[in-house]
């Protein structure tokens, strides 16, 4: 089957490989598709219709991201109440944790069950107060896994950034700034 269709250059340029033709990349989208589909319920009898189920997990994920957004806003809010990047790095050093090499399932176990009182320089406080207070009643016990996921997020991509400006080439090492 041939077929045309309009692909935004954004999403074309974010998922495209080199190696692979435009035809390849389709295909493999849409067997991910599929597969996603079908392995949503994989308890289900054959040929029932899961539409109503189909529907009750996106209805859920949009409330997650809704939470998870929530969280990734108080992460970005916690990092900019830190006092410095050795500061920041050094937290994640005293959690016992490298963070490039750390996930974000990782970090928010740590920021949401281990003791990281002192871990990151909070002034005013630690990390677990401002984050207690950041979401004050707005998150319940069941949500809060998701919202601390937001809260790792964040820091991470932070973390990355700073990262990634630190390891670009400067003049003296000819690159270019």
């Amino acid at each position: 089957m041939k077929v045309t269709v309009s692909i935004p250059d954004d999403l074309w340029d974010a998922v495209r490989d080199p190696n692979e033709g435009p035809s390849h990349i389709v295909q493999k989208a849409l067997r991910l598709l599929k597969a996603r589909d079908a392995g949503s319920f994989p308890n289900a009898p054959e040929g029932m219709d899961l539409s109503s189920a189909h529907r009750s997990v996106e209805r859920l994920v949009e409330q997650a991201e809704v939470i998870r957004r929530r969280g990734y806003e108080v992460g970005i809010r916690l990092a900019e109440r830190l006092t410095n990047w050795v500061r920041f790095e050094n937290g994640f050093v005293g959690l016992g944790a490298i963070p490039n090499r750390m996930t974000v399932e990782q970090l928010a176990t740590f920021l949401f069950v281990e003791d990281v009182e002192g871990a990151f320089d909070v002034p005013g406080g630690s990390v677990v107060d401002f984050i207690g207070e950041a979401f004050g009643d707005s998150v319940d016990e069941s949500e809060s896994g998701v919202a601390y996921r937001g809260v790792a997020q964040a820091l991470l991509d932070i973390y990355d950034g700073v990262r990634e400006r630190l390891e670009r080439p400067n003049k003296r090492d000819g690159g270019e700034e």
